[in-house]
């Protein structure tokens, strides 16, 4: 037998670790990109609203019962907004438990 029993574990174990290791780089590479996306869509869309913001008004301020036609761009926007805060969320958590920090 070439290895003892407490080898093959030792080396389960470490090939196991290097497989987390390579999925949360992965997983780390994903929400990068998908997060640039969004910003550069975020950006996009915060740049046509402000130019086509100027021509139209919005007429009344009822809140959420009465939402007028220009303001679905502002909604949208603050729904993508949203979606790029929480990837950005789940990137500093990963980035904390490869570290080892747990920032409490």
């Amino acid at each position: 037998m070439k290895y003892s029993t407490e080898e093959m574990l030792q080396e389960v174990l470490r090939r196991s670790e290097e497989k987390r290791r390579i999925r949360r780089r992965h997983l780390v590479v994903m929400y990068s990109g998908v997060l640039a996306v969004l910003l550069a869509g975020l950006t996009g869309m915060i740049v046509s609203i402000s130019r086509a913001g100027a021509a139209g008004q919005i007429q009344s301020v009822y809140g959420a019962f009465i939402i007028s036609a220009s303001a679905g761009g502002y909604i949208l926007v603050a729904v993508v907004a949203f979606a790029a805060g929480v990837i950005l969320t789940k990137l500093i958590q990963l980035y904390r438990e490869s570290h080892g920090s747990s920032g409490k």
